[in-house]
Parts: structure tokens; sequence; C-alpha cells
């Protein structure tokens, strides 16, 4: 049906349009049908009443006759019947005219006009009604040319019903064509809409329950250019676009499992860069966290940026990134000329041409920011926009519950007092240093320092003060230790040291330049008054000593006792004093073994 306009508009109006015509032509054929069958009528009657007003004239010439004839009136009724007579006649002319297909019907109006004019009428108009032998005659002449007349008034008549009978079939044939034709016209609208409306909409139909299950590669085929097409047209882009938000839901999904299970710092970042890179395809992801003690952003964790871009100092903290961080909301720059904030050049350098910063925000707290750069123009649009909030959402989520499960385990495993580790994490990694050793046939040391007076000190200045002196032994104590070597707090005044790869002197050196940190300054308390304090060390060394860790504390306690019975302030091996061997050996011993003074 190319012949139908292409929207389904255009196509019933056209339909409608025909049938409207038709509808019209059929009332129009009826309209003329009925007035020309009502004008024959009256023709008919008036024919038939011709042939009555032929006999009137008869019978008016012949009532002249009468003793009491009155000629003034008669010759006056004579005058109208007359024109009566030829307004007949005309109207029966002019018909027989305009219908030149009946000849006969042509003739006998012609026939009849002609003896009126020649014949009849001249009789009537000569008649003298003071002469009654003259009147006499022209009644005798009149009633012979009546009869003809009246013939050729009935054949009139005949014909004309003729006429009648015939318009009447030719309408009824007309209405069987027109109704023929409008239930055609109804039979295409029909198949049109059954074609181009009730097709398209079940595929439709289908296609949308189909997505409803899950299956959301449906597609609808477009076969027309009209609403409906258009409309299919609509749910094919409808349907991709779903396909694309639930397969970035499962992504984000998939993505939000990955993240939200790695509680590493380090290695979550890096899961953060790659997932952020894969998910819209960016030339490079960065993350700046922020540090509310030093209240300014660290370091850049970067992956897709060159070492030249990031040392040309492309991507600090400024600009777009503060914004972002300070605004809470995204912020993006392109190298549009219509951009009010540009890339720059070392951006030109790296290729990039869009660059976006979203906030990493965290119940209420914000964590850092996440930047994308991208190498097209036609990246970051507003569904995208949209993905990377939602991403960065999760891994603000992610970032702020590793943090937590990193300051988690270290309160576990720190001391809250000296920040040094705890007992447990002390015991944990006394056991993994000695496997280690086992395994590599090397030796490590352990370490036992003990605050000579500390319970006479806490009696003395109070116990803010014995806090201060814990910190400060801590912070002494770190001070002189490897980053390989382990301080815990072990309980109390006690201090233990883990010192990996290391022989008995070294141990010995070790343990007696602590014990020098500890003694060669003095301590300032709350209240500014200043005291010196003292340490007793005492070591146990991997395998000389002990092999197991009960064992290991065991050597390192009982030689800090022999420090202390020594005159505290010195430090002593455990070497012997588990079994066979030499006696326990003094490092070395202070001056002064007496209680620490002001």
């Amino acid at each position: 049906m190319a012949w139908l306009p292409r929207t389904v508009t255009g196509k019933f109006t056209l339909l409608l349009s025909v049938f409207l015509i038709l509808q019209t032509v059929q009332l129009t054929v009826a309209v003329i049908h009925l007035s020309r069958v009502s004008h024959d009528s009256g023709l008919i009657n008036d024919a038939g009443r011709q042939r009555m007003r032929t006999l009137l004239l008869e019978h008016m010439t012949a009532q002249v006759l009468q003793p009491n004839a009155d000629p003034v009136r008669y010759r006056h009724r004579l005058v109208e019947e007359i024109d009566r007579y030829e307004e007949v006649l005309r109207r029966l002319r002019e018909r027989a005219q305009r219908v030149g297909a009946n000849r006969d019907l042509l003739v006998m109006t012609a026939d009849a006009r002609s003896v009126w004019e020649n014949e009849l009428k001249p009789v009537l108009v000569g008649i003298d009604p003071t002469r009654r032998a003259q009147v006499r005659t022209a009644v005798t002449r009149y009633s012979q040319l009546a009869d003809a007349q009246l013939a050729r008034l009935n054949r009139i008549v005949g014909l004309l019903e003729q006429d009648v009978r015939d318009d009447t079939r030719r309408l009824s044939l007309y209405h069987v064509i027109l109704l023929s034709s409008i239930l055609l016209m109804c039979l295409i609208a029909v198949l049109v809409a059954r074609r181009n409306i009730v097709a398209p909409l079940q595929n439709l139909v289908d296609a949308t329950r189909a997505i409803a299950a899950g299956a959301y590669d449906r597609r609808v085929h477009v076969f027309a250019e009209d609403e409906l097409g258009v409309l299919a047209d609509s749910y094919n882009h409808m349907a991709k676009a779903v396909a694309d938000k639930t397969k970035r839901l499962s992504t984000l999904n998939q993505i939000a499992v990955d993240i939200t299970a790695t509680l590493g710092v380090d290695d979550l970042l890096d899961r953060i860069l790659r997932h952020g890179i894969a998910l819209t395809a960016t030339k490079a992801v960065a993350i700046t966290l922020y540090d509310e003690k030093s209240s300014a952003f660290g370091g850049w964790v970067a992956r897709g940026l060159s070492d030249t871009c990031l040392e040309g100092g492309f991507g600090d903290p400024g600009g777009l990134i503060e914004q972002a961080f300070t605004t809470g909301g995204y912020a993006l720059s392109t190298q549009h000329p219509k951009m009010e904030r540009g890339l720059g050049r070392l951006a030109e350098l790296e290729g990039i041409q869009v660059y976006g910063c979203f906030p990493l925000t965290s119940r209420g707290h914000r964590l850092g920011v996440l930047c994308f750069y991208c190498d097209s123009r036609d990246t970051l649009l507003p569904e995208e926009i949209g993905l990377l909030s939602t991403f960065t959402h999760l891994a603000a989520g992610a970032i702020d519950n590793a943090r937590l499960h990193a300051a988690t385990v270290d309160l576990a495993e720190t001391d809250s007092l000296t920040g040094l580790s705890n007992r447990r994490l002390f015991e944990e990694r006394l056991d993994l240093e000695i496997q280690r050793a086992k395994h590599f046939s090397r030796s490590f040391a352990l370490v036992i320092l003990d605050i000579d007076y500390f319970k006479q000190t806490n009696d003395t200045y109070g116990h803010p003060a014995g806090d201060v002196v814990l910190k400060e032994v801590g912070a002494r104590l770190s001070r002189q230790l490897r980053a390989i070597d382990l301080a815990a707090r072990y309980g109390g005044e006690e201090f233990a040291l883990i010192l990996p790869q290391t022989e008995t002197a070294v141990a010995l050196r070790t343990a007696d330049r602590l014990r020098h940190a500890i003694a060669e300054a003095p301590f300032q308390l709350p209240d500014g008054s200043e005291i010196n304090m003292t340490a007793s060390v005492g070591v146990a060394c991997f395998p000389h000593c002990a092999e197991h860790a009960e064992s290991m504390v065991a050597c390192a306690d009982q030689a800090l006792y022999l420090a202390k019975r020594a005159g505290r302030d010195c430090c002593f091996c455990g070497r012997g004093l588990t079994g066979a061997g030499s006696a326990p050996q003094p490092c070395c011993t202070s001056n002064t073994n007496q209680p620490p003074s002001s």
C-alpha cells in the first residue's frame, strides 16, 4: 500500500476523507433524485390536472349558451385558465428538453403545445358569447380537438412516470455502488489497522513482556516511518538504554563486591583505579586522599598517566580538585574553547581532552578526590556522570571501610598510650620470627626492658607523670630501632623488642644503646619538673639461648632479673641460663644503681 501516507494519522485521514466523500456523494445523489422525483411528481400531477383543464375549458364554453351566462365573467375565467394551461405546457416542455434522451417525451410535449397554440387556443379565443350559433360551432370543434389532446397528455403522464421509475432504478444502482465502495473502504481500513497498528502494537507488547522477563536484547523491527515506527524506534533505543544500564548496574555490583571485599588500603586504591578505567574506558584515573591531621591532600595514586605528566605537576591539588572537594559536587574541564576552565599544556601533551573530578564522600566525611582523564570529548556525558558518581560513592565507602578496618586493626595491635605494638602482636611476631629463623637458619634477638623504680615514680609524682615517662620511653626506643625491628609494650613498665637477623654481640650493643637512650636525658613531667630514669635490660638470642617462644621469653626475663639484682641500669644476656653453656654474660653496668631522683 505504497499509495498510503507515511503516518498513521495520514492513512486514516485519507481513508476517512474517502469515506466522507462517498457518503457525501451518496447523500447528494439521493437529494438530487428526490428533487427530480418531487419535480416530476409535480409535473405528473400538473399533466393530470391539464387533462381536467382541457375538459374544463370545453365545459366553460358550453356554459356560454345558458340563458343566464355572464359574458364578462366567462372571458375573465377563460383568460385565467388559458394562462394556467400554457404555464403547464411550458413546464412540461422544459422538462422534456432537460431530459433530452427521452425523445418521445420531447415530441409529445411539442405536439401538445403546437396543437394548443395553433388549434385549441384560437378556437377558445375566437368565441363570441353574443353569437350563439358561433359558440355551438366552436364547442363542437373544440370537443373534436380535445380528445386528441387528452390522448397526448395521457401519453406525457406515462412517459413522466416511466422516467421516475428509470431514475429510481438508477438511484438504486448508484446506492449499491456507493455502499459497496464504503464497505470496501471499511475493509481497507481494517486491513490497514491490522497491518499498520494491531501487528506493530502486538510486537511492542511481546517485546515489552520479553524485557520484563529479562530478555534485554529483544528488539522490534521498524517497518514504517509513521508514529508507530517512531514508537518502535524509541522502544529500541529505550531497550538498548535499559540493557546498557542493567549491564552497568551489574558491573557496578561486581565492582562493589570486589572493592568492599578488599580491606587493604593500598590494594583497594589499585583496584579502584583499574575498575575506574574499565568502567568508562577513560584514559587514566587518579586518586588523592585528604589528611585531616595536616589539613592537606596527600600524594597521588594514578594509573594511565605518564611520569612526565605527574612530575610536571599536572593534577596537583588546587583548581578543579579543590572545587570538587569543597563544593561536594563533580567538576569538569575540557579543551573546548568555550569552557571557562581549560586543561593546560601538560594535558594537551598527554592527549587529554576532558578532565573530571569527583569528591570521595562517605558518612558525611570528605576523604579525597577521584579524577578521570579522557582522550575524547565524547566522554563524560550526563549518563556517564551519573555512573561515575555512583562508582565514586562506592569507592568512597570502600576506602572509608578500609580505613576503619585499618584503625580497628591498629587499635587491636597497638598500645594506646605509647603507640608501640601490644603484647598480642608481639607474641604473634615472635612465633613468626622463630619460624623464619629456623627456615633460613638465621639468628635474631629478643630484648626485654624494664624501667627502674617506676612504681616509686608513680607513687611520688602520680600516674600522669608515669604515663609521660612510658610514652617518652616508647618514643626513645622507636628512634633507636631499624625498620624491621619491633618494639612492643609488654606490660606495665616492661617493653619487649624483637631484632631480626641479629647476632648476640650486636644485640648486646643495641640493648646497651637503648639503655643509654633512656638514661641520657631527663624526662619532662606535666608539672614542669624533670626526672631522670634508667632501665634494666635482658637479652635472649636464637638459637644460642633458646629455640621456642616460651623459652626465649623466659630466658630474656631471667637475664632481666639478673640485671635487676646486679643493681639495675645494666644489660645481661641470657645465654647459658637455660642449660648447658657458659654463665650469664653482663653487657655493662651503670655507676649508679640507686633509685632515680628529680
